[in-house]
Formats: structure tokens, sequence, C-alpha cells
């Protein structure tokens, strides 16, 4: 039997991607299929969530439906940790702390993979890619402006953007 992979993930996913390079230095990779759905931008928080920005939840179940895979990686984490945290900080003015933060995003994380799972049926592994180490703590300066232009990309006068 020919194991099946979904991956389904943000960005950081893509590192899964299983390319013809690798099918010939590693030719017992031959027999597994891997998809890889990469979402740019997506988000634990709005994985379960019928009415995200991204539409995750319609996009993974089309591709569970179109893939049928034995094996699902859930890649998700990275936005919400990186800029997620920093949005509810600084523009909600959220004062949760951290672990309390990570916790709770835990918490929904695995809370909606099992509804959505349980949707579907889904009778095969589940495997969870952790986060990658943040590429924000090279350059302090460029990591300031980066997340300051994401979290604020919404906010439209200048003056309200300064304060930030």
């Amino acid at each position: 039997m020919k194991n099946k992979i979904l991956i389904f993930g943000d960005s950081h996913s893509l590192y899964f991607r299983k390319t013809l390079d690798l099918n010939e230095l590693m030719p017992i990779l031959k027999d597994i299929d891997v998809t890889l759905e990469k979402l740019n931008g997506a988000t634990i928080k709005g994985f379960g969530n019928r009415k995200s920005t991204l539409n995750t939840l319609d996009i993974f179940l089309e591709n569970i439906r179109k893939n049928s895979p034995n094996v699902i990686v859930f890649g998700l984490g990275q936005v919400d940790v990186e800029l997620g945290f920093y949005y509810r900080k600084i523009i909600k003015r959220d004062t949760t702390n951290f672990e309390d933060f990570c916790n709770k995003l835990i918490e929904n994380y695995l809370s909606s993979v099992k509804a959505v799972l349980s949707k579907i049926n889904f009778a095969g592994l589940i495997v969870f890619k952790g986060i990658n180490n943040t590429t924000l703590t090279i350059n302090q300066q460029k990591a300031i402006l980066y997340t300051k232009r994401i979290i604020t990309e919404n906010v439209k006068e200048a003056k309200e953007i300064d304060k930030f």
C-alpha cells in the first residue's frame, strides 16, 4: 500500500515538499505520495473557523476529499507566534502573557483539529510539525519593521501607525 501524506500548513511547511531530486537521493521515498497544501499566512486561530480570511477549513476538507491521505501533517503556528501575539498585544491591547497565549493556542489547535477530523471520520495518522526557529531575531531592526508593517497593515492613518 502506498503512503499518501497530506501536509497542510503555513509557508514554513514548504520545506516538506517532495522534489524529483529528493526521490533520486532517497529511492525509498518513491512509494510515498506527498501533497503539500501551503497557505501563506494561515493561522491556528483561523483553521477551525468557518469564516476565516483564508478559508482554511474548506481548503483542508477539499484536500482530504481529493487526496484521501492516510497521514496528515499539520504545520500551523508560526504566524500565530511570530505575528499574532504581537498583533493582539499592540493593536488590540491584550495583556495576556506569552506563556498563556501559547497554552491557549495549543488548546485551540488540538480542539480544532479534533472537531474537523471528526466531521470526516479520519482514522489515519496525525502529525503536528513544530514551529521553526524564528528568523526575526537575526536583525532586530528588520524584525521590528517587518512585524510593525504586518500588524498595522489594516491601520489607515499614518499618525496611528507611528504610535507603534
